[in-house]
């Protein structure tokens, strides 16, 4: 009885939650949803309010642009980063055999990350708005993703270092103690696989859209990050429908799965007065 209210309770505390990311969901649909619409013509025509939430699409264009680290593209932003692929190759015993095992992980490691940004003009058929980027959510575009392979010792061919054979049993390859059961006395070898490198940016020429507020700056209407803290100030490839759509569509998924463990851990609370 105890272990069905225990387990019923988890279920219907993580349906609650899932619910509750749905409900984020749904709140962000509407919000994309109420975004008005405008064009750098319109604006300078007959702007909106300061203050209004609105969404801005035209192609970048910058008096001052930024040279991306690892691309070296002129560009409004970037984000670089460069990590390390390092195989880490401990021993531990088998829990089940008592024999000491080679064990193998990889994992990253961060040497470098950059990122720049600089205010630029959205351009839409002879009009252009000012765009100020800092504390914006960028959605950069891809521009260097390679993998640099450091120089490796050989290994021998034919051969699984994992695991070797040896009279009386089969054993791990290259454990401190072959065959022998016990705590390893080995600690672990790391060596470097190679760097990753990475990066995404906002390069001149390129057509995005900006969902933000508009704010008044010496007699000029820029598009800036609101007051508000948590207030939407969007850069991205993607469109308002897409946007919406995406959120619809996770905002769905948390809701049926949150639906699901509700149900079940009711269910599951039944049984435990049965």
């Amino acid at each position: 009885m105890g272990v069905n209210l225990i387990l019923g309770g988890i279920f219907f505390l993580l349906g609650t939650l899932l619910l509750y990311f749905s409900a984020v969901q749904r709140a962000r649909r509407e919000r994309f949803r109420a975004v008005r619409t405008c064009t750098p013509r319109e604006i300078a025509e007959a702007p909106p309010p300061p203050g209004t939430l609105v969404e801005v699409r035209g192609t970048i264009a910058c008096d001052t642009p930024i040279t991306a680290a690892l691309s070296r593209q002129a560009c409004v932003f970037f984000a670089s980063s460069i990590r390390e692929r390092i195989e880490e190759i401990s021993w531990q015993p088998n829990r089940r055999t008592g024999l000491v095992e080679r064990q193998v992980r990889t994992f990253h490691r961060s040497l470098e990350e950059r990122t720049d940004r600089v205010p630029f003009w959205l351009v839409d058929q002879g009009h252009r708005v000012l765009v100020d980027p800092h504390g914006a959510e960028i959605e950069g575009k891809p521009s260097v993703d390679r993998f640099h392979p450091a120089d490796l010792p050989p290994r021998l061919p034919g051969h699984d270092p994992a695991r070797l054979t040896v009279p009386g049993g089969t054993v791990s390859g290259d454990s401190p103690s072959p065959g022998s059961p016990g705590p390893a006395v080995r600690p672990p070898e790391q060596r470097v696989l190679g760097a990753q490198q990475s990066e995404t940016l906002l390069p001149l020429g390129a057509a995005i859209g900006v969902i933000g507020t508009l704010q008044e700056r010496q007699g000029r209407l820029v598009l800036a990050k609101p007051a508000p803290a948590g207030s939407l100030f969007l850069i991205t490839g993607r469109t308002l429908e897409d946007l919406a759509g995406a959120a619809e569509k996770a905002m769905r998924f948390w809701l049926i799965g949150g639906g699901v463990s509700c149900l079940l851990g009711f269910f599951i609370f039944l049984l435990g007065f049965r």
